[in-house]
């Protein structure tokens, strides 16, 4: 049972080669991120004028992030 469980957090992160807390952080940074962006989404919902180019921007730098993570990891897929 205990290794079934352990299994359960390292898996995932090994088969993308990172460690738990590798994996960990760059989860918990593109979910900061995606909330941030969709606060800044709202915003500019409601007000037009506002935060033009923001999200657009953000989602153009969270693409590049992955496209990173994925070029220098190319081997587990």
């Amino acid at each position: 049972m205990l290794k079934y469980l352990k299994s359960l957090f390292i898996d995932h992160p090994r088969e993308v080669g990172e460690t738990y807390f590798e994996h960990q952080r760059f989860a918990m940074g593109t979910s900061i991120i995606l909330l941030f962006l969709g606060v800044c989404a709202l915003i500019h919902s409601l007000m037009p004028f506002t935060l033009k180019d923001v999200v657009s921007r953000g989602v153009h730098k969270l693409s590049d992030r992955f496209s990173r993570r994925e070029n220098l990891r190319d081997d587990w897929w």
